[in-house]
């Protein structure tokens, strides 16, 4: 008996034991170099994260999860190590933007993707600065801008985390998006990506009056009910919106339709801002979702997108949504 018990647990270590090719090619995949010390304990981050992406996708293949996740670049961190790396809490904004008016007689198609119409510029990278908060408020003037002129450009989210201080943002350690609409009304406009290039770090104000390539008038306030902002990604264009990216289902994400048990959906517990950029009902788990650009790079989700669940306002997505008026 003790022998049999001894042989069953040596078949469960051999299930979940990481054979060597998987870590070869995480490091080749992603670049990752270390000294000898480091890569004993980044090999350890990695086995914890390759048996909770066997257990989760284990599961969603009983049909107990609506997503999958997978090995991506932050394999090699600890949930706390990304958190501390990428995301930051954003408070509540100081001020409000004028209300959100539900229009009238409106029917909401039953899918949209602004990408489609070319109101999306290509996938960007935050890298390790807490910014996700400029690429959210830049997103949706991009799409904003273009919806006006017709001409879709990459605006400056360094221009944001450099001169946008004074209105309560605070670089690379986080900001809040209304107040970024409020300094680029002030401001009388914000630069290129060409012009102001991001390089994710903190740095002193370069703006350029006679540089600026879009302007802000004023800035809407979404209702936190997802009704509402369903209809303001129907009706308007791409909005900014944040969430609570805590977790390591997000950080690991892949595919689906992300649902979370512990996410917070209030505003204490948002922590990382976005751009909705759609919705529709997935064709797999016919679970409806919002379509959502990330500020992680192509290299991680779905090419840098995700779905997430429309319902119960998972994560807090609807919470703190808003969009400028160019």
């Amino acid at each position: 008996m003790k022998l049999l018990l001894c042989l069953l647990g040596l078949l469960i270590v051999a299930s979940v034991a990481i054979p060597n090719h998987e870590w070869e090619t995480f490091k080749r995949t992603f670049d990752k170099t270390y000294t000898p010390g480091e890569e004993i304990y980044r090999l350890s981050v990695f086995e914890d994260n390759y048996k909770f992406i066997q257990k989760h996708n284990a599961e969603f293949a009983k049909g107990l999860h609506t997503h999958t996740v997978g090995i991506n670049k932050f394999a090699d961190f600890t949930n706390a190590e990304f958190v501390s790396f990428f995301n930051s809490n954003l408070g509540a904004n100081i001020t409000r933007g004028s209300t959100y008016l539900k229009p009238s007689n409106f029917q909401a198609p039953t899918e949209v993707d602004w990408r489609k119409e070319g109101y999306v510029t290509p996938v960007k990278n935050q890298v390790q600065c807490h910014s996700g908060w400029a690429f959210s408020a830049i997103g949706s003037l991009e799409g904003q801008h273009f919806k006006k002129f017709n001409k879709l450009i990459s605006l400056s989210e360094q221009q944001l985390i450099d001169c946008s201080n004074g209105y309560g943002n605070n670089g690379c350690e986080g900001g809040i998006i209304d107040n970024s609409f409020r300094y680029i009304i002030a401001n009388g406009g914000i630069a290129s990506e060409a012009n102001y290039p991001y390089n994710a770090e903190n740095g002193k104000c370069k703006f350029d009056a006679s540089l600026v390539a879009a302007t802000v008038n004023d800035y809407i306030d979404v209702m936190s009910y997802s009704e509402d902002l369903l209809n303001d990604v129907a009706t308007v264009g791409p909005i900014s919106a944040s969430m609570d990216a805590t977790h390591a289902s997000f950080m690991l994400y892949h595919t689906g339709v992300y649902h979370e048990r512990s996410c917070n959906s209030t505003v204490s517990g948002l922590d990382h801002a976005v751009l909705v950029v759609g919705y529709g009902e997935d064709s797999d788990s016919s679970e409806p979702y919002w379509l959502v650009k990330n500020s992680w790079g192509t290299a991680w989700g779905m090419e840098g997108y995700f779905k997430i669940t429309r319902k119960d306002n998972m994560c807090g997505i609807a919470t703190l949504a808003s969009y400028p008026l160019v």
